[in-house]
């Protein structure tokens, strides 16, 4: 390799010495070389091309010595009409001049001796090779073209090769129409390109590329280029799968004016691109002027037809497993958001803030069946504030007539819109409905109603499919907080007797309970709890003395102190409770608080010695309140404090038995009035 680097660089510094300085001199490929020559004659071309050829053979190179060098010559218009022509003719011209012995200038179309150059010696099978059947392959066919003095299906040949090679490493529908158009407007003098593919449905074509050179094409838009099947020319080839050649579109019957453009004297050639015995789109060219095309122009976008129609496949089939891999991820994500989800809220909340990035739209709400037939909403997002009524339902017979289907999404069309009554109207203006219906055991029905993001936008089959798994996993994940929502009320109802044979045991402890979970939520809300966990704060608090239940009732109402073995069994009770509520699902998150509800800031608490920020908020929160309410309340073996008295001690302990930030929340909402348990002493002392 660095041998032939040296080469080249050789036969570069050779060339740029002999040429003139307004010569452009470029590598093309390989050991190719192209020099253009601006304003030259054919004379001084092949004068020119004999200089270069003999400053090369007098280089002796190093480790390869001397080497020879083959130039064709073309010259424009004589011998080409374009720029691709004309580099094709000289490229001929060299190939004839390699097949002829090579170390030899020749001119394209012309007789070997009718420039007086010096050939070096051939061998008789050589200049045999130079008449036999030419090769097979893309150099069989450039030679076999040349003998027929074809220069145009040469350009022709190389512009498909090139073309082909460029759309096989494109994935992207867009940039291969864009490749088209380029390609084709340096080999036929088109006005206008189009390229068009059909939708999903098969029913529409779309433009995916579309160039005109002249003013006279400047009024077309994407908007007035789409065509239903059967529509004009283009409609019509999709159709038909056969191509049609209108050399005067005026008078054509298949034609007609695009809105927007004038009328016009021009010729229209229509080429479908075929997959199989598929249509996938079609290829139009037009020119103005009456009978512009030949045959040579038809049969190179036939064949330029066929290539893209496997480009265009390919991209087709790339797009759809891109698609269907983002349609499955984006169904697994909104499956795992809801499978966290607890209630029926819950679900539709999720579900919602999910469809937006999965569908293009606009508004989506939520609906559920009631007993009477009707349906209620649950949840809303992107609808203007204000938009909905309160208590707002729609009446069975209404909502009976729109629901078209209870099985699978369907679209209701603007027409069917503009039909729904004005008082359960909630767009300004009318857009294609999307509707997911929802069912979910034993007789749950429901639907996701989706807005079409404006008046022009419309679902696709793909829209509908994805619609069909979000309603999926939609109704699997209601029927499963259905189900939680049972479960939860019969563990509820389990703890509560469970409680209430406590408080039977000890009667100070049922309202010690209660009293504590109402101090306990206030003291959560001035440190910002919400929604689950303050939730789970009021259920720790109160069954966070359930294990008492496992502790001989003789030592919990023994009025005096404890001895250390009583008091050893009486601080089991926090690892009891644990194991009592650890069989029920939904009380799992609150089991570490109702183990540690009794540890201190310090770590001599029980059962584990957790000290600081390692023992749960919560627990924190509930062991103030607890102590407090403790403090404020008779007991058998002394009377109340006063709640002054109670919030001194507190602040007394704050660092070393309760964590300072939660008693100084407590003291705010303790002299905010927002504490209120049942038995805390009301005077000041007592």
């Amino acid at each position: 390799h660095l041998v032939g680097d040296q080469v080249l660089q050789g036969v570069a510094s050779v060339s740029r010495e002999t040429c003139r300085q307004e010569d452009v001199i470029c590598r093309i490929g390989g050991e190719e070389f192209a020099v253009i020559l601006p304003g030259a004659t054919l004379e001084d071309a092949v004068a020119l091309g004999e200089r270069i050829r003999t400053g090369i053979g007098e280089v002796d190179f190093p480790a390869v010595g001397r080497i020879w060098a083959s130039v064709g010559v073309a010259e424009g218009p004589m011998h080409a009409s374009s720029p691709r022509e004309l580099i094709a003719c000289a490229d001929l011209a060299l190939l004839a001049a390699k097949a002829a012995g090579k170390n030899r200038v020749l001119v394209y179309g012309s007789d070997q001796s009718s420039w007086p150059v010096e050939p070096a010696e051939t061998t008789a099978e050589e200049i045999q090779w130079a008449d036999a059947p030419a090769p097979a392959g893309t150099q069989g066919r450039l030679a076999s073209l040349t003998a027929k003095g074809e220069p145009r299906s040469v350009a022709q040949l190389r512009m498909l090769q090139s073309l082909s090679a460029k759309l096989n490493r494109l994935n992207d529908v867009r940039m291969i129409g864009e490749a088209i158009t380029a390609e084709l407007r340096s080999l036929i003098d088109y006005h206008n390109c189009r390229v068009f593919v059909l939708d999903a449905d098969a029913e529409v074509l779309i433009p995916i590329a579309f160039r005109g050179e002249l003013t006279e094409y400047q009024g077309e838009t994407y908007e007035a280029l789409i065509t239903r099947i059967g529509e004009g020319v283009t409609g019509h080839v999709a159709e038909t799968g056969v191509t049609w050649y209108a050399p005067d579109a005026n008078n054509d019957p298949y034609a007609v004016l695009i809105q927007g453009t004038p009328d016009l004297d021009e010729s229209l050639l229509g080429v479908p691109m075929r997959y199989g015995d598929r249509v996938v789109g079609v290829l139009v060219l037009s020119k103005l002027g009456i009978d512009q095309f030949d045959d040579e122009d038809i049969r190179l976008l036939e064949a330029l037809a066929a290539s893209a129609a496997v480009a265009f496949e390919n991209a087709r089939l790339l797009q759809m497993e891109h698609e269907a891999a983002e349609v499955a991820r984006a169904l697994l994500e909104l499956s795992q958001h809801l499978t966290r989800a607890r209630d029926t809220k819950d679900v539709f909340s999720r579900a919602l803030a999910a469809i937006p990035s999965m569908l293009d739209c606009a508004e989506v709400s939520a609906w559920i069946r009631l007993e009477d037939g009707s349906f209620a909403p649950m949840a809303q997002r992107g609808f203007r504030p204000g938009t909905w009524p309160q208590g707002m339902t729609v009446d069975a017979e209404t909502a009976h007539r729109f629901l078209r289907s209870v099985d699978r999404p369907f679209v209701l069309p603007k027409d069917m819109i503009a039909e729904v009554p004005d008082r359960y109207r909630l767009m300004r203006e009318i857009r294609d409905v999307l509707v997911a219906p929802l069912r979910w055991e034993p007789d749950g029905l429901g639907a996701i109603v989706v807005a079409a993001k404006d008046a022009a936008s419309s679902f696709a089959e793909q829209d509908l499919r994805l619609a069909r798994g979000i309603a999926d996993i939609t109704s699997l994940a209601m029927g499963n907080a259905r189900r939680f929502d049972e479960l939860e009320r019969a563990y509820v109802s389990t703890i509560e007797a469970l409680a209430n044979a406590l408080e039977a045991q000890d009667e100070y402890t049922g309202d010690h309970a209660r009293a504590l979970a109402q101090m306990a939520l206030a003291v959560g809300v001035e440190l910002g709890f919400e929604g689950q966990r303050l939730k789970g704060l009021e259920l720790a608090a109160l069954f966070h003395d359930i294990g008492k239940i496992g502790v001989p009732s003789e030592i919990i109402r023994k009025p005096g102190p404890l001895t250390t073995a009583e008091r050893r069994e009486m601080n089991r009770h926090p690892e009891i409770g644990e194991q009592i509520l650890s069989p029920v699902p939904f009380l799992q998150p609150i089991l570490r608080v109702v183990r540690a509800c009794h540890e201190r800031w310090d770590g001599k608490g029980y059962p584990d010695g957790l000290a600081g920020e390692a023992i749960p908020l919560e627990a924190r929160i509930v062991f103030v309140c607890d102590a407090y309410h403790a403090m404020t309340s008779d007991r058998p073996y002394r009377s109340a404090l006063a709640r002054t008295e109670a919030v001194r001690r507190l602040k007394l302990a704050a660092g070393t038995q309760f964590d300072p930030e939660v008693v100084e929340a407590f003291v705010r909402v303790e002299h905010a009035g927002r504490i209120h348990p049942d038995h805390a002493g009301d005077g000041q002392t007592r």
